[in-house]
């Protein structure tokens, strides 16, 4: 009976799995995925971040990007397989996650972990699209395993890797802060309490490696303090300035069919709803238990991190403008965790066999319902292909000549101006735009030959520069957004 029912879960992985890529590798190519896809390119042609171009993150994760965009020579078919990177990183992550979960929580736990986290929707779409924040969750899960880990085992090596993850995980992405200071406090407490000083050193040198050679390198350069100013005061600023913020209800509405479907009845959404509430009501159980409680272990410290990062990320996606699915990805697995807890201390409650019979079948029959609809989700969203995007630009490329600049940028194409493709121009902030050459004055001085640019965008130009435009520009073919300079 145990090898059948390991037989079963196998077989459930690998199909979850199976479904996981084939949405992950089709689904549509997002705005974020060009733009990360460019930034790369960028830095590969010898293009400075900061200095020659706008950006708010590190460029470490665009760095990684390189080589694979190299090897298909900047093509759309690079960008695709980019995506078969962002997968592994991914189930690298989910696996350090369940690791986590079984050294805290136990196996039973951490089997229904994995089954959990590879059915939730915010999961499955957010997480396999080429983000920088699939690299920061995957760097934080195992920075984090190899802390619990080390500190099990008493291995240095296992605590210094641990500290250098973490601290690679926040230069890439400032969204895991939250959860990297409550995981310092935390482990600050445990140092404390059993006075681990070399460990405590141990962790801080791994720590430091990341920050410092970020700092280098942009010190080396000059650019230290505007890569600062960016990454730590740009970032948010942008965010604030964006013209159309996404509130945090927006992804809470069953009628998202790219991530509940399209069935009469949206299991994957009362899935979503019921992973919040379930979530947090074990982590409260559990803390009330553990202040109750006179006895604290080690496990129960490394607990109360995981309860405090939630709470911290909470507070932070509350207090955000605007955000974003990614929000949720640094907290949504602890909540996954500790649901997975609560579903077998619920059922270990339980005294009567019967009625404990009933609850563990109606539970499997749960989670096999939400298995089935989650399947469902990810067919749907593996056949909602769109090419328009990769046809324009591949016929652009063969329409313009590679020496012929196109405003503001081309995709796979040299810097011309410091707005690039798929970043909208209207979500710029002023004193990004006031640093900029104004746009009559650099079409004009550089006789741009091309202009490429949607109707839409255009609206956010300022008057000058849309009449400059109309002036000295005509459209190419109706329908297109493909300019060229009238001859003179």
């Amino acid at each position: 009976m145990k090898r059948l029912l390991t037989g079963i879960a196998v077989l459930g992985f690998l199909v979850l799995s199976y479904f996981i890529v084939q949405a992950g590798t089709r689904y549509l190519l997002d705005n974020d995925e060009i733009y990360h896809s460019h930034v790369a390119y960028l830095v590969a042609q010898g293009f400075e971040p900061y200095r020659d171009f706008p950006f708010i993150h590190t460029p470490v994760f665009n760095l990684i990007l390189i080589p694979i965009l190299s090897y298909f020579h900047y093509t759309f078919q690079a960008i695709f397989a980019l995506r078969y990177l962002i997968l592994a990183f991914f189930f690298i992550g989910a696996v350090a996650g369940g690791l986590i979960v079984r050294k805290l929580f136990g196996k039973g736990p951490a089997i229904v972990f994995l089954f959990l986290y590879f059915a939730h929707p915010f999961v499955t779409f957010s997480s396999v699209q080429i983000r920088p924040d699939t690299f920061m969750m995957v760097c934080y899960l195992a920075g984090f395993l190899f802390m619990v880990d080390g500190w099990e085992k008493r291995s240095k090596i296992l605590i210094f890797m641990s500290g250098f993850l973490l601290s690679l995980s926040s230069v890439t992405l400032l969204k895991i802060v939250p959860s990297i200071v409550i995981t310092i406090v935390g482990f600050a407490v445990l140092v404390i309490m059993k006075r681990k000083w070399k460990v405590a050193a141990v962790f801080l040198a791994g720590f430091l490696i990341p920050i410092m050679c970020f700092g280098l390198y942009f010190a080396i350069k000059g650019d230290l303090l505007i890569a600062l100013k960016s990454v730590f005061i740009y970032s948010s600023l942008v965010l604030r300035g964006l013209i159309r913020p996404t509130p945090i209800s927006f992804f809470f509405q069953p009628s998202l069919y790219q991530l509940y479907g399209d069935s009469r009845i949206p299991i994957p959404w009362i899935y979503t709803i019921f992973i919040f509430l379930a979530g947090s009501l074990s982590m409260i159980m559990f803390t009330v238990q553990t202040i109750k409680s006179r006895k604290k272990t080690d496990r129960t410290v490394f607990l109360l991190i995981l309860v405090g990062s939630s709470i911290a990320h909470a507070v932070f996606l509350v207090s955000a403008r605007s955000v974003t699915l990614q929000y949720y990805l640094p907290f949504l697995w602890i909540l996954v965790a500790f649901t997975a807890d609560g579903v077998g201390k619920t059922i270990h409650t339980i005294k009567n066999r019967n009625i404990r019979s009933v609850v563990i079948s109606v539970a499997l029959v749960g989670i096999f319902a939400i298995i089935l609809s989650s399947l469902q989700t990810l067919r749907i969203r593996a056949q909602m292909e769109n090419h328009t995007y990769e046809q324009t630009i591949e016929r652009i490329w063969t329409i313009v000549p590679a020496d012929k600049p196109v405003f503001p940028n081309l995709l796979f194409r040299p810097l011309v101006y410091p707005v690039l493709p798929a970043a909208f121009y209207g979500d710029y902030p002023r004193f990004m735009l006031d640093e900029m050459i104004p746009i009559p004055k650099f079409l004009e001085d550089r006789k741009i030959p091309y202009l490429m640019v949607g109707d839409y965008e255009m609206q956010f130009y300022e008057p000058d520069a849309r009449a400059y435009i109309q002036t000295h520009y005509e459209r190419m073919a109706q329908g297109e957004n493909l300019y060229k300079r009238k001859s003179n």
